[in-house]
Formats: C-alpha cells, sequence, structure tokens
C-alpha cells in the first residue's frame, strides 16, 4: 500500500505532530521547530531496494571471505580478512576489543543484510513475513550500530601506515567492502517506515494505515489513567518510533506505572526515554574517565630486528603528518582525538541544560545533538586499524605489530559515548515548549507544519 492520503506524523526529535502530504522525489520534510528530517522523497521502489540488498549480501560475503590487506616484507607474505583480523585480536588476550569488532564490522552488518532480504522478499510478492515487527525493531538496531564504511577507511589508512614498512597493497575484500558501503548507503536512504506502507490488510494491528491516530486503539497495563492529575497536561498525540503510527496518549504526563503500545506493531510508545537523563550521565562521565588513559598510554607497539617503539594517539597522528599523509593525520585526529572529545562535552551540555529546564538555543541543542549522532561512530577508526595491523604485521622478530593498553580503554570510549548518545532523549530539550497539548481532541485537523524544500 502506497502512503498517497494525508494522514500525520510525529517528530520524534521534539514530539510535535505534523500533517503529512506526500514528498515528491529529491524533497526532504523537516520539522518545523527543532529542523529534524520527517522524510523524504523516495526514488527507490521496494524492488529496486531488494535487488541492491542481495547485490550488497554478495559483495559482503566477497568482503569479508578474501584479503583485505596483503603484506610482503623480505620474501614473508602475509595477508588478513576481516573475521581473520578479529580472531587474532582475541587470540592476543583482547577478547572485549575483538568483540566489539566483531559487532560493529561483522555481526550487525551481516543482521542488516540478513533482515532485509527476509522482510523485503516476502513484500515483492505481497506477503508479510512472520515476526515482521520485530524485524524491523531490530533492524533499526542493526543499522545503529554497524560500522562498516569506519571499517573500509580503516583499511585504507592501514595500508598507508603499511606502505610505509614494505610492500603493502589492497586485497580483493578492501575493494568488495567499500562497494557494499555505497550500497549500505543507497539502502538506508530508502528507511524503513516506508515498509509499512506496503503491507495489505494483515492481523498485525487495528490500524493498517499509516497516521490513522483515530482509529489506533492503544493497548494499556497499569493503574487506570483517570486517575492521574497530570493526564491533561501531556501531548494528545504518540509517534511509533517503529512503524511511524501515530496514537492517542491515555496516559498523560508523569503517569507512573502505565505502558502504552503501539496497536500495529506492539513497540512501547513512551513521552520520553526511561531514565535518560541518569543514563546519559552515567555514560559520558565513564567514557571520560577512560579517555585519560585512552591517550596516555601507548595504542600499539611495532617491534622490528633493531628497535621496539611504543604509539600513542597523538604520537600515530604526528607520525602521518611527518610522513606528508596529511589528509589522513586531520582525518584520525578529528575522528580519535576531537569527536570523542566533542561528543562527551556536548552531551554534558545538553544534559546540564535539561536538567536546569533551560529554554536557551534549543534549536542549535537539537542541531547539536543531530551532529554527535551523526559522527560518534566514526571514533572506531584507530580500533580498526590497531586490529588489522596487528593481524597483518606477523613476522616473527623480523617485524610485529601488537595491541597496546590504549587500545581497550580507547574502545571503552567509544562504546559508552555512543551509548550515552543513544541515551539522552532529545525531546527534552523542547520539554514545556509549545507543547500540542491544546489542540482539540481527536479527530481534529492538525494546522499544517510541513515544509518541503528541494
Amino acid at each position: 500500500m502506497s502512503r498517497t492520503e494525508e494522514s500525520l506524523v510525529v517528530c520524534e526529535q521534539c514530539g510535535l505532530a505534523h500533517r503529512w502530504h506526500p514528498v515528491r522525489p529529491r524533497q526532504v520534510a523537516r520539522c518545523d521547530r527543532c529542523e529534524a528530517v520527517l522524510g523524504r522523497g523516495r526514488r527507490l521502489h521496494l524492488e529496486a531496494v531488494l535487488a541492491l540488498t542481495v547485490t550488497a549480501a554478495i559483495l559482503f560475503l566477497i568482503g569479508i571471505s578474501t584479503g583485505v590487506l596483503t603484506l610482503r616484507l623480505r620474501g614473508g607474505t602475509e595477508s588478513t580478512t576481516l573475521p581473520g583480523a578479529i580472531l587474532v585480536a582475541w587470540q592476543d588476550g583482547r577478547p572485549i576489543v575483538a568483540t566489539v569488532a566483531a559487532v560493529t564490522a561483522l555481526i550487525a552488518p551481516a543482521v542488516f543484510i540478513a533482515l532485509r532480504l527476509y522482510v523485503l522478499t516476502p513484500l515483492a510478492v505481497g506477503r508479510v513475513p512472520p515476526g515482521f515487527a520485530w524485524c524491523v525493531r531490530l533492524l533499526h538496531l542493526a543499522s545503529r550500530w554497524s560500522m562498516i564504511e569506519v571499517f573500509m577507511i580503516g583499511g585504507l589508512l592501514s595500508l598507508v601506515r603499511l606502505s610505509a614498512m614494505a610492500d603493502a597493497t589492497p586485497g580483493p575484500g578492501l575493494f568488495a567492502l567499500g562497494a557494499t558501503t555505497l550500497l549500505f548507503a543507497a539502502i538506508e536512504s530508502a528507511g524503513l517506515k516506508h515498509l509499512w506502507w506496503r503491507l495489505p490488510a494483515t492481523p498485525l494491528g487495528p490500524a493498517d494505515r499509516p497516521g490513522d491516530a483515530a482509529t489506533a486503539t492503544p493497548e494499556l497495563s497499569g493503574p487506570d489513567p483517570a486517575s492521574t492529575a497530570a493526564a491533561a497536561a501531556a501531548p494528545l498525540l504518540l509517534g511509533c518510533e517503529s512503524c511511524g503510527l501515530v496514537s492517542a496518549n491515555v496516559l498523560g504526563a508523569g503517569a507512573a506505572g502505565l505502558e502504552q503500545h503501539c496497536p500495529r506493531c506492539d513497540h512501547a510508545l513512551r513521552l520520553a526515554k526511561p531514565l535518560s537523563l541518569q543514563r546519559t550521565w552515567a555514560f559520558a562521565i565513564a567514557a571520560a574517565v577512560f579517555y585519560v588513559p585512552a591517550n596516555t598510554l601507548p595504542i600499539m607497539v611495532t617491534t622490528s630486528a633493531f628497535d621496539r617503539q611504543e604509539h600513542t594517539l597523538l604520537g600515530g597522528i604526528h607520525e602521518l603528518w611527518v610522513d606528508g599523509s596529511w589528509a589522513l593525520s586531520i582525518i584520525v585526529f578529528i575522528a580519535s582525538i576531537a569527536v570523542p572529545v566533542l561528543k562527551v562535552g556536548a552531551l554534558g551540555l545538553l544534559a546540564w541544560s535539561v536538567k536546569r529546564a533551560s529554554r536557551w538555543r534549543r534549536l542549535e541543542r537539537a542541531r547539536l545533538y543531530r551532529l554527535i549522532e551523526l559522527v560518534g561512530h566514526w571514533s572506531m577508526l584507530d580500533v580498526y586499524v590497531v586490529v588489522l595491523l596487528a593481524a597483518t604485521v606477523r613476522f616473527g622478530p623480523l617485524a610485529s605489530v601488537d595491541a597496546g593498553p590504549a587500545l581497550l580503554a580507547f574502545t571503552a570510549v567509544v562504546v559508552l559515548s555512543m551509548l550515552a548518545t543513544h541515551s539522552f532523549d532529545p525531546k527534552l530539550i523542547w520539554r514545556d515548549a509549545e507543547p500540542d497539548a491544546g489542540s482539540p481532541p481527536l479527530p481534529f485537523p492538525l494546522p499544517s507544519h510541513e515544509r518541503q524544500p528541494a
């Protein structure tokens, strides 16, 4: 079913309700209040996305089964694959680093492809696969933690560093992963919520049309919502983060013990993430603590027949600069030094301002949150570089690379800062800012807040 009729949509970033109209290709609909993207004009049909996903699956299998880097040194040759590099990290006593690398560069992309194929193939012939709602939710999670594009850039950076040591060449796996990265970008541009628009009338829920707030009857658990005095002050509409369906809010702000579910996909509908500020502070402070050893201890140790050197993060950036790789030096500095500081500092500012119920520059703070959400995963770049170098440079006493103690600390910084980012609820920035609670009861004609810039 195509989304051609007018419906409602709730901004996931600030909670403001909008009237939705079809968006033409190359157009973007943005929230009038926080400027978050509400939807994009789709140029790819479901069948085209399915074809891209099949191609991505083939290329990904080639990428993980063939060599990523090959190094030749004094008659010896070493080549490594993505799974091989992760295995070496595990065998060298770095199980946490190996697990994080496996989840972000191997498991999450594989789950992303497998679930896309599982969902798209039946939909292409007009059928709904079993467990459709759960698959879409898991796709959200897999897309969030998939970092195949960061690994590919890490492979290029490793190639530059190895070229200064010996004869290093990229393997077919690196090219295949690069092509997979481009296909992932095209697939993700189609989004996920459009999948719900193709559903026929099914027993997935009483409302099979996006935005049918008037017929969406929410399921409740907990005490009677009528007993909460705050119900009258709550927003009237709740948007589902999974399927996009807009439902009537019958809980009321601050109604403890209540849980409302989307009538179509059964996803939990909340006014805000539970314990958002507490979890944000906890993860951000922990990331700041690990940031100190991550930058002071050696992250990599190189050994040759005549020398042994310990390299810190800043030391590696300086070496790239001296060797003339200025562009890579700047990229590594931004990804490994600037981004973690930006994330922790920005999250601290956001959490502090929300705690004080500040109305200062709400739009700028919303943009700042989207920025750190966008660039946060690029800090994994140095982790992948060290893992690849340690797996490729294994020539015994002649030459070897080992991970240093800072690698575990830096991995913790990346993971904890990402958890802090995902824990923060941007809707808290707009708390008490022109809520839509004053709208008349459903059904009602909302004023149009949609805009579609070219």
